[in-house]
C-alpha cells in the first residue's frame, strides 16, 4: 500500500497570506495538489492541516 501525506500549513509569513488558497491558472494550490495525488498511483491520501 502506498500512502500520500499532504501537510497543509498554508499561511506564509513572507507573503502574508495563505498560499494554499492562491490560484494558478484559476485553480487553488491545494486543489492542484489533491488532483495530482488522485491521478497518481497512491492507494490512500491523508490531508493534515497544521494550524499556527
Amino acid at each position: 500500500m502506498i500512502t500520500g501525506i499532504i501537510l497543509a500549513s498554508g499561511f506564509s509569513r513572507r507573503m502574508k497570506r495563505d498560499k494554499l488558497l492562491m490560484e494558478i491558472d484559476g485553480i487553488k494550490m491545494a486543489e492542484r495538489v489533491i488532483q495530482a495525488c488522485n491521478k497518481s498511483s497512491l492507494d490512500e491520501l491523508i490531508l493534515e492541516e497544521i494550524a499556527y
